[in-house]
């Protein structure tokens, strides 16, 4: 058991390492995007409508991120308190697995509800 939680917790920590800060420079590249757009006075409806599909591709990018990112945090924290037999710890990141669990399944299909049809039909 204790394998394959360090098994997933490996996996989780790489997705700390290349997720997160790939969907920081997303948002990065977004704002500088917009930046260009108010900038620049030709092509402004076709930009504009272009910026606005990529903002609604960000803020689910980001959403499922911070959910998985809320996921791996209690999965390492689980697995800390398992090497160090802290049962206290354990039981409350047990009894939370449910709710992470929850947001990481639930996540995308809320999503995609309240996302326009353009992005239902990618």
């Amino acid at each position: 058991f204790k394998v394959a939680k360090a098994i997933g917790v490996a996996g989780y920590l790489i997705f700390f390492v290349t997720t997160i800060p790939m969907c920081i420079m997303t948002v990065c590249k977004l704002y500088n995007d917009r930046k260009q757009i108010v900038n620049s006075q030709v092509g402004w409806t076709v930009s504009a409508a272009k910026a606005r599909a990529e903002r609604v591709h960000v803020f689910a990018s980001v959403v499922l991120t911070v959910a998985h990112a809320l996921k791996a945090t209690q999965q390492t924290i689980w697995f800390v308190a398992l090497l160090t037999k802290d049962e206290k710890v354990q039981a409350t990141m047990i009894s939370l697995y449910a709710v992470s669990n929850a947001l990481t399944s639930f996540a995308e299909p809320i999503l995609l509800l309240i996302s326009s049809r353009a992005l239902r039909k990618e």
